[in-house]
C-alpha cells in the first residue's frame, strides 16, 4: 500500500520538485461548465442579414448557353426558374488633394 502511494505521488500532491515529474504534463482543469447549448445561433434567436434591395443599381443576367447533360443549344429554351443573389460592394474611395495658396502683397 505504501509503495503504491509513493508511485502515485508527483509534484502537485507531495513535496517533490517539479522536474521529478518527467515530461508528462497534467491534464488541464477548466473551471468553465458546459451550458448544454450547441455553438452558433440558437433556435428562436433573431437572425441578422443584409436584406436584398428591390431596385439594384446593376443587374447582370447569367444565361446558360448549352445543356450540361447533352450539350444542346438553350438559346430558344424557356426559362424554368430564376435564382437571384445580390452582392453589395463598397464604393471606391478617391484621394482628394487640396492645394493651399498663400498670397503675399505689398502696399
Amino acid at each position: 500500500m505504501d509503495l503504491e502511494a509513493r508511485l502515485r505521488s508527483n509534484s502537485s500532491n507531495s513535496s517533490k520538485p517539479p522536474f521529478s515529474d518527467g515530461y508528462a504534463k497534467p491534464a488541464p482543469k477548466s473551471r468553465r461548465r458546459r451550458s448544454g447549448r450547441k455553438p452558433g445561433k440558437q433556435p428562436g434567436a433573431p437572425g441578422q442579414h443584409l436584406a436584398q434591395v428591390t431596385d439594384p443599381d446593376v443587374v447582370v443576367a447569367h444565361s446558360p448557353e448549352r445543356c450540361r447533360s447533352c450539350g444542346g443549344d438553350l438559346a430558344s429554351a424557356s426559362v424554368t426558374d430564376v435564382v437571384r443573389r445580390q452582392v453589395f460592394d463598397l464604393p471606391p474611395t478617391a484621394l482628394v488633394s487640396t492645394e493651399h495658396v498663400a498670397e503675399q502683397r505689398r502696399c
